[in-house]
């Protein structure tokens, strides 16, 4: 438990940090450095309070290492890929103008679902953004039965679409069932190879951060490259949504949860805790 003044410490360090997120991973640390130097003056024969005011001072100056910490600690924008998700965004109206030949229906209609779909996105990619991410690691096992139910679901009760059976029912609309699940499959597998990961004892700091990169960037790169190659005509043409660019809701959000989470997970990625003792040392 730490004492009164170490609390006092700890909270000027903190002020100069802006990132509130980064707060109680700073405070962890550091009190565990000021437990072991006042443990050492104590085994020198100091009093325990005059033990902690010498760990306090060769610490150093809370708020210059507050002001050290608060730029590795800083949340990030990767600004590139949201760029992308507006040109992509704005390319996917461009279809709709003279709107769909196999509907009777004109560019407007599409053209102002597809706009409530990209708001409800846009909603999504900020809720994911600013989610702690790290939260979900643990639910891989209810993600993954989430995930099995919609398919059962889906065999049992889907509606079936162009010989596709994949579609949930909902009031007011109808969504794309199998992409519901395979966000569901994609927290799940993220989460089981982390805890792989813990059990052999590999190196867990950002492990998880690489996972989810690796399994979002992959949701995106595989869709994409099998829309290039069917325009060539090298693999069979399927019903596979292009992302942010293909018509329709389900898939739109779909990609806007993903993205939201790789967004999350490159804001957060220097709000690590190895630096702190590296830097009140510098």
């Amino acid at each position: 438990m730490s004492s009164s003044k170490f609390e006092e410490f700890l909270n000027k360090v903190t002020s100069k940090v802006k990132s509130k997120q980064a707060h109680n991973k700073i405070k962890k640390e550091l009190i565990h450095h000021l437990h072991e130097l006042s443990q050492s003056y104590k085994k020198r024969g100091f009093s325990k309070e005059d033990a902690e005011e010498k760990a306090i001072q060769e610490m150093g100056n809370p708020f210059t290492i507050g002001e050290r910490l608060n730029p590795l600690h800083k949340p990030k924008m990767d600004w590139v890929l949201i760029v992308l998700f507006v040109l992509f965004a704005g390319i996917s109206f461009l279809p709709l103008v003279d709107g769909i030949p196999e509907f009777s229906l004109s560019g407007t209609y599409f053209m102002g679902r597809q706009t409530i779909w990209y708001t409800l996105a846009i909603l999504v990619i900020i809720g994911f953004l600013f989610f702690d991410y790290q939260k979900l690691k643990n639910g891989w096992i209810y993600f993954y039965a989430i995930g099995l139910l919609i398919h059962i679901y889906l065999h049992l009760f889907g509606i079936m679409t162009n010989g596709a059976k994949k579609w949930v029912s909902l009031p007011g609309l109808t969504v794309d069932g199998t992409m519901m699940s395979l966000f569901f499959f994609f927290l799940a597998w993220t989460g089981i190879f982390n805890k792989i990961n813990e059990f052999r004892s590999w190196n867990k700091q950002g492990l998880l951060f690489v996972l989810f990169v690796i399994g979002g960037a992959t949701l995106f790169a595989v869709p994409t490259t099998w829309n290039i190659l069917m325009s060539f005509g090298v693999v069979p043409i399927m019903g596979i949504s292009l992302p942010f660019i293909s018509y329709g809701g389900s898939a739109i959000l779909f990609y806007a949860a993903v993205l939201g989470l790789i967004l999350n997970v490159y804001r957060r990625k220097d709000l690590v805790e190895p630096t702190i003792a590296d830097e009140i040392k510098s």
